[in-house]
């Protein structure tokens, strides 16, 4: 299986932290990496702003894209939210395996 690590940004670190556990725990994600706040400017409607923002990189399958893709898409609190992906063009053989074993049930759930 390939990886490919996903990409969003979240307005607070409550909500960056809530998106990892789910992530996790529904076994979408091996590992969220949560980010320290940065700055990030933007035109919104218009209007150009700027934000405090915590990204988050999650560690994932190929498999398991879709799945994750739609999970920020519903769960996230922007109405657009960044979802970006990104292949692993290369991954030591045993994280791989790790990633690979701790996503598993998820594909397994969405089989049956």
């Amino acid at each position: 299986m390939a990886l490919v690590f996903i990409y969003t940004t979240v307005g607070s670190q409550k909500d960056a932290q809530k998106l990892a556990e789910i992530l996790v725990k529904q076994q979408f994600a091996a590992c969220v990496s949560v980010g320290a706040c940065v700055q990030s400017h933007y035109v919104w409607q218009g209007v150009s702003e700027w934000a405090e923002e915590y990204p988050l990189t999650i560690k994932t399958t190929v498999e398991n894209q879709q799945v994750v893709c739609d999970f920020i898409r519903n769960h996230h609190p922007y109405s657009l939210p960044e979802i970006v992906c990104v292949p692993v063009l290369y991954a030591d053989e045993k994280y791989q395996q790790w990633v690979e074993e701790n996503v598993s049930g998820c594909l397994k759930r969405l089989k049956k």
